[in-house]
């Protein structure tokens, strides 16, 4: 029993590590610097011929002066894809970014196929959001 226990921990590092998963959480009164250097990034990708392998999000709440940089793997955000609540205004980013209609039909696979580059850049009073592909 004990082996067995030992050997799904062992499973769960590993994919915890094969999955290299970063989010990074800043206190920052002006992002502008970090999101210049996400739009850069976005850029460079967005030439890159073939499928995209990462998810990556820039997120600034200007009430809280909070920075999340997040950057997951395409499968990962596959298997987490229904089960995440984004909230009334986590939900608005990407209908302001791409419409209402359009927003309920996306899909990371869908967006995976596209390649690489920019997927929403939203910005308002509450804050700032990007989203890229690598």
């Amino acid at each position: 029993m004990r082996r067995g226990r030992s050997a799904r921990l062992a499973l769960a590092v590993l994919a915890l590590v094969q999955a290299a998963c970063f989010v990074e959480i800043d206190h920052v009164r002006d992002p502008a610097a970090a999101f210049r250097k996400a739009r850069a990034q976005a850029e460079r990708d967005q030439g890159r011929p073939g499928r995209a392998h990462r998810v990556n999000v820039l997120a600034f709440d200007a009430d809280e002066g909070t920075l999340v940089r997040l950057s997951l793997p395409i499968w990962l955000a596959r298997k987490i894809e229904g089960h995440i609540d984004l909230g009334d205004e986590g939900g608005r980013a990407m209908e302001r970014s791409v419409g209402r209609s359009l927003a309920r039909r996306i899909h990371v696979q869908d967006l995976a196929a596209a390649g690489p580059g920019l997927i929403a850049d939203v910005e308002d009073d509450d804050g700032q959001v990007l989203v890229w592909l690598r």
